[in-house]
C-alpha cells in the first residue's frame, strides 16, 4: 500500500484519536494491531480505500478499512466514521473503533464471512442455471428494507447501494456494508449530483430535484431487480449523459417485469407492485422502508414475522491509544448489546 502524497489534514481526534505510527512494510500500527500488507489478502478495493484482514490481541477476526487522507475526501472520511461508530443493527456491518496514521484513516469493522450479493447471484445461476426464485431474494430485501428503515429514523442516506455494497454471510443473512457515500437528510432535502452506472435514481443526477431516504429505495429496488432478471430496470445507461438520464427513468421498466421469467416461473403480481412503486420516478411516489415491508409480496413466509431487535449504542468513546481498542470494544459491545464481556469476542467477532 502506497500513502497518499499529496498534503493532508489532520483528521479530527475526537473521532480517530491522535495520529500513530503504522509501519507499512510490516503491517504494525502503534506495535499492538496488525493490518494484512500482501496483495492477496486484499479484501476489496474502491477509489480511497482498501479493506484488509486485521488482527489484535483478543479479536482475530476483524477487517480495517484503510483511506487515503487526502483532502479531496476529507469530508467524506469523517462522515463515514462519524455514522459507522453509532450504527449498530443486525443488517448493518458493525464499526469497532478508528485510528489515524499520517496518511491513512482507519475504521475497524467485523469481519463478515460469506460473499457479496453480486457473488451470491452468480453462484446461484452457476449452481441451477436460472436466475434466483423470488422466494429467494424475499429473505434478503426484507432484510436490507430492515436496515434502511434503520438509517432513515437517523436521517440518513446510504447512496451507494448495489450488489457489491451487499454481504451475504451464513444463513442468507443480509448485511449492508460500505458508509463511504453516506449522508445526512434533511427537510430541504440538498441534492447530490452523484452519477451512478447501476442505478440512475433521479434525484442523485439532477440536484434540484432534491434527495432523501427514498434514493435508498430506488436502488435497493434497482439492485434486486437485476439479480433476480439478470438486467438493470432501464436497460444499458453506462455513459448516459444527465438529460437522457432522467428521460429513461421517467419513461419507466425498460422491460415490464410480469414478462420476464424468475427462475421457471413469470414473477408474481405482488412482486410487480412492490418494482414499481419502488422505482417510480418522483421520490414522493415511492413507498419509504417501513411502507414497504408492508407490501403484500413480503407476507408468505414464515421469516418476516422475525423482526430483528434494533441493537441500541451509548456515544462513542475515541481512542487515546490503539492499544486500547480491545478493551475499549468489548467493554462498549458488552454495555450496548447486553453480553458477558467474555461472550462479545465469540459471539461478534468470531
Amino acid at each position: 500500500m502506497a500513502c497518499c502524497s499529496a498534503p493532508v489534514h489532520g483528521l479530527p481526534d475526537s473521532l480517530f484519536g491522535p495520529e500513530v505510527h503504522y509501519n507499512e512494510t510490516t503491517g504494525l500500527m502503534n506495535g499492538s494491531i496488525r493490518i494484512a500488507v500482501d496483495d492477496d489478502d486484499l479484501l476489496g478495493e474502491g477509489g480511497f480505500a482498501e479493506v484488509r484482514p486485521a488482527s489484535l490481541p483478543g479479536a482475530e477476526a476483524i477487517v480495517a478499512k484503510m483511506i487515503d487522507k487526502g483532502d479531496e475526501n476529507h469530508h467524506l472520511v469523517i462522515e463515514e466514521a462519524r455514522v459507522c461508530l453509532q450504527l449498530r443493527h443486525p443488517n448493518i456491518v458493525a464499526c469497532f473503533g478508528a485510528a489515524q496514521t499520517s496518511g491513512y484513516a482507519v475504521l475497524f469493522f467485523e469481519r463478515i464471512e460469506g460473499c457479496t450479493l453480486a457473488q451470491w447471484a452468480y453462484n446461484y445461476k452457476s449452481l441451477y442455471k436460472y436466475n434466483p426464485l423470488e422466494e429467494d431474494i424475499q429473505p434478503l430485501m426484507w432484510q436490507i428494507f430492515q436496515a434502511l428503515h434503520y438509517l432513515q429514523t437517523k436521517c440518513l442516506v446510504h447512496a451507494d447501494l448495489y450488489e457489491n455494497n451487499v454481504m451475504i454471510a451464513e444463513k442468507n443473512k443480509a448485511i449492508l456494508i460500505d458508509f463511504g457515500w453516506v449522508k445526512t437528510f434533511n427537510p430541504e432535502k440538498p441534492g447530490m449530483e452523484r452519477k451512478s452506472d447501476y442505478a440512475y435514481p433521479p434525484e442523485m443526477v439532477d440536484k434540484q430535484l432534491g434527495i432523501d431516504h427514498k434514493c435508498d429505495i430506488f436502488l435497493c429496488a434497482s439492485m434486486f431487480y437485476e439479480v433476480l432478471f439478470n438486467k438493470g430496470p432501464f436497460g444499458v445507461v453506462v455513459g448516459v449523459n444527465v438529460p437522457d438520464q432522467l428521460n429513461i427513468v421517467r419513461a419507466g421498466m425498460c422491460e415490464e417485469p410480469w414478462t420476464v421469467f424468475v427462475g421457471p416461473e413469470r414473477s408474481s403480481q405482488p412482486l410487480r407492485d412492490l418494482l414499481h412503486r419502488c422505482l417510480a420516478y418522483d421520490a414522493n411516489d415511492r413507498p419509504c422502508a417501513a411502507d414497504a415491508l408492508r407490501f403484500a409480496w413480503f407476507d408468505s413466509g414464515n421469516w418476516t414475522k422475525l423482526v430483528p431487535k434494533l441493537r441500541e449504542y451509548k456515544s462513542y468513546t475515541p481512542l487515546n491509544h490503539p492499544s486500547q481498542l480491545e478493551r475499549t470494544v468489548v467493554e462498549n459491545l458488552s454495555c450496548a448489546w447486553g453480553l458477558p464481556k467474555d461472550h462479545v469476542i465469540d459471539n461478534i467477532l468470531s
